[in-house]
């Protein structure tokens, strides 16, 4: 049985078009559905006469399948160049007549392909097949060394996760602010010295890795991406934080290492369901007092600063799982450290410690305790009743025998 299969549009759902078959004149179809309320005509811009028309369409939605529109059956949300691609391609050389009435664009999807073809992208990085590309909704572009990036990017509006980390892009192009679905942007190891405000209109982004680049400064737009979990700044040249930081009340993720901040600014309190903070080498020499109030963080990095002492309020971190003072300049430990006892990894390796106090007996649940590097010459007796303990470092101390409590830790591994 001969028949139609075609595609029809309309103004009023441009991103969309409907794939379907009949046995009489598609535009008496597309008179039908002009009847079903609809503000602007539905029209006919490509049909295709062929035997066994219902078949073909089964065969060319089975081929759209990626881009169904909340499991409509025949509306697509895809050019209508891919529409009609699957529809060729379903027909398999068997069409008996073709008519495309509307002005087709020049085909961005070719250019992109020769552009990952010319930069050695890999098709696992970036497929060849071009449904595959439109329905992409990651695009990991990672160590590519490249300096630019093409303008048709923009157009793969379906993405929600890119990353570009390890590449050497100075700048960002304003079609990325196209990508308004973006849910996570990775932007680590490049040589950005600015963001652009386009970046404000990614207000779906929960996470947002900036590492290892040379931003100076954030601009106030940030404080608009209020849906971000996470945000990573690691290794820039930040010597303050703006104010507008504070909005972002969702963080669950800061990462401020390698900065140069030498103090943390009072809105950071506001970041309550902050669960992991990372401040290792900073030029911090004391910690403020609404850091206490960060009663949610089950990791608190403190590694490489300047601490003589530790302020008593991070005893109410009764949540921390892991704690690392390496590489600071203490030289005892406070008595509020007993109670993190839900501390399994502490970290006090490369410091000034001359002994262990008592309390750290109480912390039961440590796994692992590095103490790498300090001064310590008493036998830590202390902490015999971590029977929990894997791992226990203890090199680079004059030490010169073992305590015989050690022999009740059975499960300790590494000494």
């Amino acid at each position: 049985m001969k028949g139609w299969v075609y595609i029809i549009t309309t103004k009023s759902m441009p991103d969309l078009v409907k794939v379907g078959f009949s046995t009489k004149d598609p535009d008496l179809r597309a008179a039908e559905l002009n009847n079903t309320g609809n503000p602007y005509p539905y029209e006919v811009a490509y049909d295709i006469l062929i035997n066994e028309p219902r078949n073909i369409e089964q065969i060319a939605h089975q081929l759209l399948k990626n881009q169904n529109f909340h499991e409509n059956k025949e509306w697509f949300n895809c050019p209508i160049e891919i529409a009609i691609e699957a529809i060729r391609k379903a027909a398999n050389d068997e069409i008996i007549l073709e008519n495309i009435y509307v002005e087709l664009t020049v085909d961005w999807l070719d250019e992109l392909i020769a552009w990952a073809d010319e930069h050695c992208i890999s098709e696992e990085q970036m497929p060849r097949e071009k449904q595959s590309i439109l329905s992409m909704t990651e695009l990991n572009l990672f160590d590519n060394q490249l300096s630019e990036l093409p303008e048709f990017l923009g157009n793969l509006t379906r993405l929600e996760s890119l990353t570009l980390s390890r590449n050497q892009l100075t700048e960002l192009p304003e079609f990325l602010g196209n990508l308004t679905k973006l849910e996570w942007l990775n932007l680590s190891e490049n040589q950005l010295t600015e963001l652009p405000e386009f970046i404000s209109n990614l207000t779906e982004l929960t996470h947002l890795y900036l590492s290892d680049n040379q931003l100076a400064e954030l601009p106030e737009f940030i404080g608009n991406l209020t849906g971000l979990t996470e945000l990573d700044l690691y290794d820039n040249q930040l010597a303050e934080l703006p104010e507008f930081i504070g909005n972002l009340t969702k963080l669950t993720n800061l990462n401020l290492s390698l900065s140069q901040l030498t103090e943390l600014p009072e809105f950071i309190g506001n970041l309550t369901n902050l669960t992991r903070l990372s401040l290792s080498g900073t030029q911090l020499t004391e910690l403020p007092k609404f850091m206490g109030s960060l009663t949610n963080l089950t990791s608190l990095n403190l590694t490489a600063n300047h601490f003589t002492e530790l302020p008593e309020f991070l005893g109410n971190l009764t949540k921390l799982t892991a704690l690392f003072l390496s590489s600071n300049q203490l030289t005892e430990l406070p008595k509020f450290i007993g109670n993190l006892t839900k501390l399994d990894l502490l970290d006090l390796s490369n410091n000034r410690l001359t002994e262990l106090p008592e309390f750290m007996g109480d912390l039961t649940n440590l796994a692992m305790l590095i103490l790498n590097n300090n001064q310590l010459t008493e036998r830590p007796q202390s902490i015999g009743n971590l029977t929990n303990l894997t791992s226990l470092y203890l090199s680079g101390n004059p030490i010169k025998s073992l305590p015989s409590e050690l022999s009740h830790l059975s499960a300790t591994s590494k000494l």
